[in-house]
């Protein structure tokens, strides 16, 4: 199938596929107090789902490396309380049963997402990926969403982004992909939808269970 016919889903993984968001917010939290800082958690919640270099340079006015290291630290101890949230694995096959390619796009490690696609029980369903690794500049900049759309090899065009923040739906926006958001991060509806959001369900289950009507399922029938 041609780049032009091929069609696919990126999905951002923390806060979408794994309910993750509110520890993060912990461990940003611990991590700026190592630092000596301490911030209302309310703010640093509100900042989870950008990358650590965005992540620190707005919240600490410059990007540090060593606020992101002490965060990488902190997250590791957090690790054992996470979990898939309802219907993530059902989405995710449920795209892929559409004959759609699944496409991941995060400011996630490579390893850590690996451990969370088996925790969700599918790792053999992944098409590709793009992780912070691969980007000078994370979400809400477009890198992570522009190479996933590279490495994938699809147009923007045949593509749907499904994220959890303003900052997956700005960094979606910004890379020409409409973004379909989730309440698991946090953020409000109303909140999702005027940062751009063209549909927004309360978790991925939700979502899958709404497939067919969905911009998803729009997207597995066009032609």
């Amino acid at each position: 199938m041609g780049a032009a016919a091929r069609r696919g889903v990126l999905l951002d993984v923390d806060g979408t596929l794994i309910d993750s968001s509110y520890l993060h917010t912990v461990a940003w939290f611990r991590a700026l107090r190592d630092h000596g800082s301490i911030e209302p958690m309310a703010r640093l919640h509100r900042l989870v789902g950008m990358g650590a270099d965005m992540y620190t340079k707005a919240v600490a006015g410059e990007e540090r490396q060593d606020l992101a290291d002490s965060h990488s630290r902190r997250i590791k101890e957090l690790r054992s309380d996470m979990v898939g949230l309802p219907g993530a694995g059902e989405l995710i096959r449920r795209i892929h049963a559409a004959g759609l390619e699944v496409v991941l796009s995060t400011s996630a490690s490579p390893d850590d997402v690996d451990s969370f696609m088996r925790m969700l029980g599918v790792e053999g369903l992944i098409d590709s990926m793009a992780t912070g690794e691969d980007v000078a500049h994370t979400k809400p900049a477009p890198d992570v969403v522009a190479v996933a759309l590279e490495k994938s090899g699809l147009n923007s065009e045949n593509a749907v982004f499904v994220g959890d923040t303003r900052w997956d739906v700005e960094a979606a926006g910004r890379a020409g992909v409409p973004c379909i958001a989730v309440e698991s991060g946090g953020w409000a509806p109303d909140e999702l939808r005027e940062a751009g959001a063209v549909a927004v369900y309360k978790d991925p289950g939700e979502l899958a269970a709404r497939f067919d009507e969905s911009p998803l399922g729009e997207l597995a029938r066009r032609a």
